[in-house]
């Protein structure tokens, strides 16, 4: 048996990702896919459209076989330790190859930029700009996410001294943050947006998996994050929250988030207010969940220093049972299908605190309810 790795959020998933999934398997002529999801909030800091179940089978269903739950210290994380936290989970659950999209499409070259910009990073993040500013400037280009991300992961194995064998598959499109919806493959970005608008027609064009998603959006299963925003004021104004300790707080921003939450009762609101060009949206939002779930400097630096400390499946096909029966046997995480007593592990109780605070911004007040992590077991297609 081949596995192929990849590393996604789906946000929602659409044809690119189906695409991607198909396109390596071609490439590294992997028989199986294992795909590390972000759980309940992104990378950039923000709650997921949709729970992460949902998510999960419709990967299964544009043909994943396995996808497990990438823990919330590394999912909502710069790249950095995102692309660490990832990497070293597909190497323990046994990958042979890992794939990811890159606008350049070409692994030599994403190589050459990656030993390149190491050396120049220091230097630029010094001088007060922000990650991947410092990286398009140390790579003397202008870089998207998705190469960011790409050199991040062959950084992670060359760290690591891993012996996963990565690929790349150029991005079709438009880029990741496009809206048109005239294209083949369109963004996420654009199928939030039609998603906003419910364009079931549309809808229906880009994603594989449509129907699970039309009975997610009819049932009010997706989420409202400037509800969140309002909790987060809340917090804010009775002193519930540690400013100071949160995860990726430095030289007094907890001070500018607290005046932010005095004056704004939104997400939006407050962002903006504390926005300045060393501090971007997507890190003062990481800073922001942080802060709602608790994740200090010290824990987070704890939890990068080991890795994953277990492999949570949130779904799987035929071939996925079977590799996860592999998996029992030769690696050394826990494979957790039934979550039971396993709670009490500190990485995994983020990754339940963060589906009880994402199921809070979900439209239908049905669906608010806590602890889904303990009642909803992985999905078997």
């Amino acid at each position: 048996m081949k596995v192929c790795g990849i590393v996604a959020e789906y946000n929602p998933l659409h044809s690119g990702h189906k695409f991607h999934i198909n396109k390596s398997k071609e490439l590294t002529g992997a028989d199986t896919v294992v795909v590390v999801m972000s759980g309940s909030f992104t990378q950039r800091g923000e709650v997921a459209s949709f729970d992460k179940w949902t998510r999960a089978k419709s990967a299964i269903l544009a043909g994943a076989n396995l996808v497990v739950e990438l823990p919330f210290c590394f999912a909502s994380a710069p790249a950095e330790i995102f692309a660490g936290g990832a990497i070293r989970l597909l190497e323990n659950i046994g990958c042979d190859y890992v794939s990811f999209g890159s606008e350049t499409g070409d692994i030599e070259k994403l190589k050459a930029m990656a030993s390149a910009q190491e050396q120049q990073m220091e230097k630029h993040l010094a001088e007060g700009k922000s990650y991947s500013s410092a990286i398009a400037a140390a790579s003397g280009t202008d870089f998207t996410p998705n190469d960011i991300l790409a050199i991040e992961y062959l950084k992670a194995i060359d760290k690591y001294n891993l012996k996963i064998t990565p690929f790349t598959v150029k991005r079709e499109g438009g880029s990741y943050d496009s809206e048109n919806t005239e294209d083949d493959y369109i963004s996420a970005k654009a199928c939030r947006r039609l998603i906003a608008e419910k364009d079931f027609d549309n809808l229906k064009k880009y994603m594989p998996a449509f129907e699970i998603y039309k009975s997610a959006l009819e049932e009010g299963r997706y989420t409202n994050p400037d509800i969140l925003g309002t909790l987060f004021a809340g917090l804010i104004r009775t002193g519930r929250v540690d400013l100071a300790n949160a995860a990726y707080v430095t030289e007094g921003i907890e001070n500018r988030i607290a005046k932010a939450a005095q004056e704004h009762g939104t997400l939006e609101g407050i962002v903006s207010a504390v926005k300045t060009k060393r501090y971007t949206h997507t890190r003062i939002m990481r800073i922001i969940s942080c802060m709602m779930m608790g994740l200090t400097k010290d824990k987070l630096v704890d939890f990068v220093s080991t890795g994953a400390r277990y492999i949570r499946v949130l779904a799987a096909d035929v071939t996925g049972t079977k590799l996860m029966k592999e998996i029992k046997k030769n690696s050394h995480l826990e494979i957790i299908t039934n979550l039971g007593n396993n709670g009490t592990d500190e990485m995994l109780s983020f990754d339940i605190a963060a589906t009880n605070l994402q199921s809070l911004a979900m439209i239908n007040k049905a669906c608010r309810k806590a602890n889904e992590d303990y009642t909803h077991f992985f999905e078997r297609i």
